[in-house]
């Protein structure tokens, strides 16, 4: 799919488009605001969404924004010094998103997930047993409960732990 194709697609379903990673890495969409780059890469881009994201909150009485942080952006974790930066960035980019855009119906939730079993872990599967992480079906499972709120409901962030990882958020 063309970037230009992309985009066709979601300007034609004023709902949310959740674009997901399939496991072999490629891009899956599922019609909101995401792009796809050159290299065929799935891009969220709030800006560019935020038409549809009012025209869905309108229509609907609500629209969602679900951005991934990692439980790292709440906590900095060694040796992690520049992906915690970047996803405390995630975590306030959405916070300051929920406040510039909340009264037009939209709702932004920053996921901060510990270790999930994707490829994405496999550097600490020697340490971590792939059974003892979170399941990527946990996931799912949390953007379902967000679409299943109330407008009066709005959940900021949602933090996943492993048992025993109270030392992720710092305690």
């Amino acid at each position: 799919m063309t970037p230009a194709e992309a985009q066709d697609f979601l300007r034609s379903h004023h709902h949310a488009v959740l674009a997901t990673f399939r496991s072999d890495g490629r891009p899956q969409l599922s019609p909101v605001g995401a792009v796809v780059d050159a290299e065929g890469r799935v891009v969220i881009s709030t800006r560019e969404s935020l038409e549809m994201l009012r025209a869905a909150g309108e229509e609907h009485g609500k629209a969602l924004i679900v951005n991934t942080a990692s439980i790292a952006g709440k906590a900095g974790q060694g040796w992690l010094s520049i992906y915690s930066a970047t996803k405390a960035g995630v975590i306030g980019f959405s916070q300051a998103t929920q406040s510039e855009i909340g009264d037009a119906g939209i709702q932004v939730t920053a996921l901060c997930p510990a270790f999930v079993d994707t490829p994405m872990t496999d550097f600490v599967k020697g340490q971590v047993e792939a059974e003892a992480m979170i399941r990527p079906e946990d996931i799912a499972e949390s953007v379902r409960f967000l679409l299943r709120t109330s407008r009066a409901c709005i959940v900021p962030e949602i933090v996943f732990l492993r048992p025993g990882d109270g030392s992720a958020l710092g305690t």
